[in-house]
C-alpha cells in the first residue's frame, strides 16, 4: 500500500515476489468479512474495497482489472472513531 494525501498518487498492488505482500487463494467466497479500528482525522471518510485476482492487480489502475475474480468494497461518510468493528460485505462478481 502506498498512501498519499494526492490521492491521484495513491495505490494499492499485489508484490508477487515478496510472500508478506500476497496470499495465495484459490477458493470464491460467498462474503468478506474483517475487523477493523478507524481513527478518522477532520473530514476523512472510510472505503475498503478487497479484489481476488489472478496474476497481478494495481488499484486504482484499469489496466489490470482483466485479472480481477471478485471485488467488494464498502464506503461510509463516518467521522467518528471506532475500535473493533466487524464490517462484512457479500461478493459482488
Amino acid at each position: 500500500m502506498h498512501p498519499n494525501i494526492n490521492t491521484a498518487l495513491a495505490y494499492i498492488y499485489t508484490d508477487t515476489e515478496d510472500s508478506q505482500w500476497n496470499t495465495p487463494f484459490t477458493g470464491r467466497p460467498e462474503s468478506i468479512a474483517g475487523w477493523i479500528n478507524y481513527f478518522p482525522k477532520g473530514n476523512d471518510n472510510l472505503q475498503i474495497k478487497v479484489i481476488l485476482h489472478t496474476r497481478f492487480a494495481k488499484q486504482p489502475d484499469p489496466e489490470y482489472t482483466e485479472n480481477w475474480v471478485v471485488e467488494t468494497s464498502l464506503a461510509f461518510q463516518i467521522h467518528q472513531r471506532f475500535s473493533q468493528h466487524k464490517l462484512q460485505s457479500p461478493r459482488k462478481s
